[in-house]
């Protein structure tokens, strides 16, 4: 028997777009759920070279406050 999970929004793709929304609806109250295909967050601009530093920060982040919340 599996058990249902529901979600208020689910969220497909860890890029920055997509982080920087999840984590405002769990801001929010929002119970979420976000979806990405890779094994780590950031996007295919982020893991290809394309954006900088900073947003590796970001990412690293909201995957600490990631694995806070669901231990």
């Amino acid at each position: 028997m599996s058990s249902k999970k529901v979600y208020d929004l689910c969220v497909l793709g860890g890029g920055p777009g997509g982080w920087a929304g999840a984590v405002r609806a769990w801001d929010l109250g929002r119970k979420v759920c976000l979806v990405e295909r890779r094994e780590g967050l950031g996007g295919a601009a982020v893991w290809g070279g394309a954006m900088g530093k900073h947003v590796m920060q970001e990412v690293g982040k909201v995957s600490i406050m990631y694995a806070c919340v669901h231990v």
